[in-house]
């Protein structure tokens, strides 16, 4: 029997039967992925997409697949575009609630679409990622503790139809939040993230700036930890201007006046916290997270891929009783999982609000959810309520297989971010693999290791965070990479603050290292 209006119903349950009921839909897999392709569907068969490809003749996901052609993100450029002008049900019903605003790892910059339900699953999702870190971590819900949160502008403006645009992390804090009541647990005011084109600068400045002001931070919320050791190295290049500004009440930064009116209202002079930091610096020589927050003992990020590399290398930063968890998967277009337990990279796949189909590496024709094999890898493919139809995100992920059927989702690299040489494919993970090989073999960690393609084999550049035997290491990669047939040029090795040199080169105006992560293979 057909469900229908599953998403309302979800709104209206409290948080502990909704991610009961979330994680049972999750073990049910070809019934709950045939309900939710059908939902999106019927919702959507009245758009111009959906007349186009006679969404409301199909009735499985046999006719689905046949009807419905895989598609990336310029297949709908054209639509989007008439969707920013104004124009209405183009790929689902109505105008989209906002943009979503992303550069992604090419560069160049996207316009995402979000209908009000597509919002509705992230909500969703949000809010039941808050509850499975509240279980572990209860001193979430403790009002007297508040909550560093790194997070880009929710409005960068509005397109020419007069659409918000902003980024995924902001307009979730903004609407309340990742998910019930973040925002109100942020010292920096939820006015900062709501002013449109405010510069990256100025938007460092002031999480700092709230966040050192306020002594009972216990927890961090960001997507890249790289980005928290960047602003605690500007705090300790210049510490007596973020002290000053806090004993006077004011402000070392060019901000909009309108902004600056509104944060004077309640940004006050306080001499007491300002002569306490002072004296852990004089004492220490550096502001460390433990020592201005000494309740802090909670991280929220990123665990997969490159981000959960860096954060082996920056974790020193961080008190040793510090309990992380995966922040989840996601992009612009979704949010594809629900981590739920600490430690743990990737997490529940979220199969109440997306259609998935998944690209075995290397073939052109996907599988369904339940077909996939424990412990491979695949292309994700996903159909959502925003108006993404077999759309292939390019991103590869990971499946293992719970006990009970469901499925757990993490991610390991761009699918474009690879290397072809003499016809031969290495994918960023591949290159992942070797590198981890011999650091685990070894006992040594790199904080930064890149390939670039040539004619003779892979370039190699390294940066190291300890010595070890070059030679040796090179001998290794070698061996590894002619497995894949491909030969190494050679190895270029970088001075300590490449990598972070690299991610200044990435930002854009209100972007931060926040968003970025470092492609594994350039072309440059």
């Amino acid at each position: 029997m057909e469900k229908t209006g599953l998403l309302e119903e979800f709104e209206k349950m409290d948080l502990q039967e909704l991610s009961a009921r979330i994680q049972e839909e999750a073990s049910h897999i070809e019934e709950s992925q045939n309900t939710v392709l059908m939902d999106i569907l019927n919702f959507a068969k009245d758009s111009e997409y959906g007349r186009k490809y006679h969404f409301s003749d199909i009735h499985s996901v046999e006719e689905f697949q046949k009807n419905v052609p895989i598609t990336e993100f310029a297949d709908y450029y054209d639509m989007i575009e008439r969707m920013k002008r104004g124009e209405e049900n183009i790929l689902f019903p109505g105008k989209p609630a906002v943009f979503l605003n992303t550069s992604g790892t090419t560069g160049t910059s996207k316009y995402i679409p979000e209908s009000q339900k597509g919002g509705l699953v992230k909500k969703i999702v949000s809010n039941v990622r808050m509850f499975e870190i509240g279980k572990a971590y209860p001193k979430i819900a403790n009002p007297d503790y508040k909550v560093f949160a790194i997070m880009n502008s929710a409005v960068y403006g509005t397109t020419e139809g007069g659409i918000p645009v902003g980024s995924a992390s902001g307009q979730s804090t903004k609407s309340g939040g990742s998910e019930k009541g973040m925002a109100g647990k942020m010292p920096l005011p939820s006015a900062v993230i709501s002013t449109s084109n405010l510069g990256t600068e100025a938007i460092d400045y002031l999480t700092l700036l709230y966040g050192i002001s306020c002594e009972n931070v216990s927890a961090l919320f960001c997507n890249n930890v790289a980005h928290v050791n960047v602003l605690f190295k500007n705090l300790n290049k210049e510490p007596e201007r973020y002290l000053n500004d806090i004993r006077t009440g004011s402000f070392s930064i060019e901000i909009p006046r309108n902004l600056e009116t509104e944060l004077l209202k309640t940004w006050k002079p306080n001499p007491a916290r300002a002569d306490w930091l002072e004296t852990i610096y004089k004492e220490k020589g550096k502001l460390g997270i433990s020592d201005i927050w000494p309740e802090f003992d909670f991280v929220g990020c990123w665990l997969s891929a490159s981000v959960g590399r860096t954060l082996q290398e920056v974790k020193p930063i961080f008190p040793e009783k510090t309990m992380y968890f995966d922040w989840g998967y996601g992009a612009s277009e979704g949010k594809y999982n629900i981590p739920m337990h600490p430690d743990q990279a990737g997490g529940l796949l979220t199969t109440f609000g997306y259609f998935y189909e998944f690209l075995p590496i290397g073939q052109k024709d996907p599988v369904l959810l339940k077909d996939t094999r424990d412990g491979e890898k695949y292309e994700l493919v996903m159909t959502s309520y925003s108006g993404f139809y077999r759309y292939n995100i390019h991103d590869i992920v990971k499946l293992t297989i719970n006990p009970d059927g469901s499925r757990n989702i993490e991610f390991i690299c761009k699918s474009g971010d690879k290397v072809v040489i003499g016809g031969k494919t290495l994918y960023a993970s591949d290159l992942t693999d070797i590198i981890e090989a011999y650091e685990t073999q070894h006992s040594i960690r790199i904080r930064l290791f890149q390939g670039k393609a040539e004619d003779k084999g892979l370039l190699l550049f390294v940066e190291p965070i300890q010595d070890f035997d070059r030679k040796e290491f090179e001998t290794f990669v070698h061996r590894e990479l002619e497995k894949f047939g491909i030969s190494l040029s050679g190895v270029e090795y970088k001075e300590e603050g490449y990598r972070d040199s690299l991610f200044s080169r990435s930002l854009k105006n209100g972007k931060t290292v926040n968003q970025t992560k470092l492609p594994v293979f350039i072309s440059w």
